[in-house]
């Protein structure tokens, strides 16, 4: 990208936030649609001044570094730069609105009794995790053993998975389609959720079911049957992109690290899981629901 003002950037982040799109904003500028657009994503993910500095170059960064070293240290240097790479950092990408939406959320529900709030979650596992890998590696090094990664795709076996948890402990695990729609979704419901809840809480207590905002979750048909059962069923408002605040996340997690622990790349079965979940019920000395 060629040398900017740090003006610039400013005035593109703050047209942008007066609610102008990409193109009044690269017009008003006399820039590219692509310079708007790359400078409000680092000001969305920074968030902070040092988004309205330029990005320097790889090359032009430490070229301007080893020019000021002696030669074996700049050799040194350079070898380096070119065969390593940093981890990136993956985030959600969040925007004030998500933040404020979480705080209200806290501040509504701070005197709320979550000893008998129902968190409920779905869970995909795979014997094999067909993501990619970015590394730095020497010229026509590809096919090096050390740069490759194996992966099982024809015997790789996917399961996926919903249960329900609260303080009392893990619920019921069924087992589901990978791609679960409304209607299945409703049948869970039903033939699972109700009745293994009002186990451990009876009628007239009215149960709170904590969701995230999925297609599936939001589906026209799923509010209906909701709006059917407001006398059994009260669902909490669950603030946008805020899968960490559902502790049955935690509960997957370690699930996940018990399976593959004992069965890794060999198998994965609803058997399997409920192995899994006995552990960890045994471990926190927690009696099955």
């Amino acid at each position: 990208m060629a040398e900017t003002s740090i003006k610039t950037p400013a005035k593109v982040v703050t047209l942008w936030e007066r609610g102008l799109s990409y193109g009044k904003v690269a017009a008003e500028v006399s820039v590219s649609k692509s310079f708007v657009h790359f400078w409000v994503k680092r000001w969305q993910t920074e968030n902070e001044n040092v988004a309205l500095k330029t990005k320097p170059s790889f090359h032009k960064s430490y070229r301007s570094i080893t020019s000021k070293l002696p030669a074996p240290n700049r050799a040194n240097i350079s070898a380096h730069a070119r065969h390593t790479q940093s981890a990136s950092y993956n985030k959600v990408e969040f925007f004030p609105r998500h933040t404020e939406n979480r705080l209200n959320f806290a501040h509504a529900n701070i005197n709320r009794d979550w000893d008998s709030v129902i968190f409920t979650d779905e869970k995909v596992f795979s014997t094999s995790q067909d993501t990619r890998m970015l590394i730095w590696r020497p010229n026509n090094t590809r096919l090096d053993p050390r740069n490759v990664v194996t992966i099982r795709q024809s015997s790789r076996i996917t399961l996926a998975y919903w249960d329900w948890m609260s303080s009392a402990g893990p619920g019921e695990l069924t087992c589901i389609g990978t791609r679960m729609n409304a209607a299945e979704y409703i049948r869970i419901l039903e033939d699972v959720l109700l009745p293994s809840v009002r186990v451990v809480y009876p009628p007239p207590h009215r149960i709170t079911l904590v969701q995230d905002n999925s297609a599936v979750h939001t589906a026209a048909a799923v509010k209906e049957w909701f709006q059917q059962h407001q006398e059994d069923i009260e669902v909490l408002l669950w603030p946008a992109k805020s899968p960490d605040l559902n502790p049955i996340e935690n509960l997957w997690a370690e699930c996940g690290n018990c399976v593959m622990a004992q069965f890794h790349e060999i198998d994965i079965t609803f058997i399997n899981m409920l192995l899994a979940f006995g552990n960890i019920l045994e471990d926190r000395k927690l009696a099955p629901i």
